[in-house]
């Protein structure tokens, strides 16, 4: 599916439209934003409560006083005329006014201002004077975390192929760095598994004018072609005909949410390969062997070592990618269904790609907690990573931390998120309705929310919370 409000970076295709306006994805984030009521901010909820409590005092004195005067004057002269009325009325009336501090909203307006001013000097862009107010009085941060609490920068740091596992050096999209092996006595090779990632993938890295390698495509696909160049391999060079290699791109079954995969159908020296990548629990399941010291082991023998190292990459905060080949007929390669394509796979091998979180995170976030604010972290990764990129960042302290997946929110009703949100402070696999649902859980605490992120996903819930604050990060274009 393509999005209203995706940008097309590569490539051509021909598109039917299912859905317009209102009904579209966009649409359906731009619903929940109008079904958010605009509520008061914390100063204007005190104001508002100052006032009301000035009124009854202002009526109490302006009673108090005239029946005061007026027994006075009953009692020096024996009767109540209209003018003795008319000037303990006047009086009342002077002492109620007295008692409304009229300043107090140029005050208001001069302290705000001068916050606003002492945020803008640190590059914070206030809509509102009062959101001054509310930030100060925040006591929940409600954080999205790619490109947030991390640089939205994909690396392969660790991959496993062919039975034995790697080290990537390096960091962020510069292709500089070498690959270790964990052990240097166990070196099987991982030739299919570059080639396979390099050529399942429409992403690129180009340098800049000044040297700076520039990502194009997709962040995931963009990490594994910077692994790839790091081994050595060029997806431009692998396909360029006076190379000795004589591989060409026959067909691109792009990746859908629904399959968790992408693959593409090869001519290699007139042999037909079908390559995929996808999520390793979806792969394994479509696996029939498993490439292991150059040897294929079927699927049963092999699954749970492959298993223990997906979950041995999500608990050091890696996502995991698998990477699978088939060889198939000419047939099949030109006519064959995505179905039938991707089916039979023999496991090539698996990435750990993490998305570095910013260095001045953790610190932050110890400030805040300090403060006595709590952090709470919202994100599309798997549970376990996202469990291990709290503990990383300092949000959570218990390796065993409960999380909360999306999954778990859609079948959860409100009341029992109200009484777990308090103690939560890692979720997983949500949507933009979830994070939403998650600021009002903590709001119906009586916590002044704030929420942070920098994408449209986002939007519903900084719309929801107490106060939102939108980063402008960079991301690959």
């Amino acid at each position: 599916m393509g999005f209203s409000g995706a940008t097309v970076t590569h490539g051509n295709g021909l598109g039917v439209v299912v859905a317009t306006g209102m009904q579209s994805e966009l649409g359906k984030i731009a619903t929940l934003l109008n079904q958010v009521e605009t509520k008061k901010t914390p100063i204007e909820r005190t104001i508002a409560a100052l006032s009301k409590k000035l009124m009854i005092v202002a009526i109490i004195i302006v009673a108090f006083t005239l029946i005061l005067e007026m027994v006075k004057a009953v009692q020096q002269t024996g009767t109540l005329s209209f003018e003795v009325l008319a000037e303990s009325l006047s009086t009342a009336i002077a002492l109620a006014v007295a008692a409304i501090p009229d300043a107090l909203p140029a005050v208001l307006s001069i302290v705000l201002t001068i916050g606003a001013t002492m945020l803008a000097k640190n590059n914070g862009l206030i809509k509102s004077l009062n959101s001054v107010e509310t930030l100060g009085a925040t006591s929940y941060i409600a954080s999205d975390k790619t490109g947030t609490l991390t640089r939205n920068q994909m690396t392969v740091t660790r991959f496993y192929a062919n039975g034995a596992s790697y080290v990537v050096e390096g960091d962020g999209y510069e292709p500089v760095g070498e690959i270790l092996p964990d052990d240097e006595d166990d070196t099987p090779g991982f030739t299919r598994f570059m080639l396979a990632s390099v050529l399942n993938n429409d992403a690129a890295i180009q340098a800049d004018e000044d040297g700076r390698s520039q990502p194009y495509g997709n962040p995931t696909d963009v990490a594994l072609i910077v692994m790839g160049h790091k081994s050595g391999v060029d997806r431009d060079t692998v396909l360029n005909k006076d190379q000795a290699l004589d591989i060409d791109i026959i067909r691109e079954l792009p990746f859908d949410s629904e399959r968790k995969m992408m693959s593409v159908v090869i001519k290699d020296a007139g042999r037909y390969q079908v390559l995929t990548k996808g999520a390793p629990d979806v792969l394994l399941a479509k696996t029939d062997l498993i490439e292991d010291h150059g040897k294929m082991i079927p699927i049963a023998e092999g699954r749970a070592a492959v298993e223990h190292q997906v979950n041995r990459f999500a608990e050091q905060a890696l996502r995991t990618l698998a990477v699978a080949v088939r060889d198939i007929d000419e047939a099949l390669a030109l006519h064959g269904t995505t179905a039938q394509l991707e089916q039979h796979l023999t496991l090539l091998g698996i990435a750990g790609i993490i998305d570095p979180p910013r260095p001045e995170v953790r610190q932050s976030v110890k400030e805040l907690h300090q403060a006595g604010i709590n952090v709470v972290m919202i994100t599309g990764d798997h549970a376990v990573t996202a469990r291990a990129i709290a503990l990383k960042l300092g949000i959570v302290t218990d390796p065993n931390a409960r999380v909360i997946e999306g999954k778990q929110l859609a079948a959860m009703d409100d009341d029992t998120l109200f009484r777990l949100a308090p103690d939560i402070r890692v979720y997983a696999r949500v949507s933009p309705e979830h994070k939403q649902r998650i600021v009002h859980a903590l709001q119906r605490q009586g916590e002044t929310v704030a929420m942070t992120g920098d994408g449209i996903n986002d939007a519903p819930a900084l719309r929801a919370a107490d106060i939102g604050i939108a980063w402008a990060s960079t991301a690959p274009r």
